[in-house]
């Protein structure tokens, strides 16, 4: 599922999810974490709304030649 956006849209997709995949816009290492749904997320900060361990294990891995 993808939200574009923020605020009510990503509230409403992330509703029923504890934890949701996030993972940061500005950093040299690239790792998505599973976090709480509970607190405020920065803009830098790009939100999958899924808890789905398999999506994580996806964006963790990397492209081998």
């Amino acid at each position: 599922m993808a939200i574009r956006g923020t605020g009510p849209k990503l509230v409403e997709a992330t509703l029923n999810l504890d934890p949701v995949i996030a993972i940061t816009r500005v950093s040299k290492t690239v790792m998505p974490v599973m976090v709480p749904t509970g607190p405020v997320f920065n803009e830098k900060i790009v939100v999958f709304p899924s808890n789905d361990t398999a999506l994580l294990g996806l964006l963790s891995s990397s492209r081998r030649p």
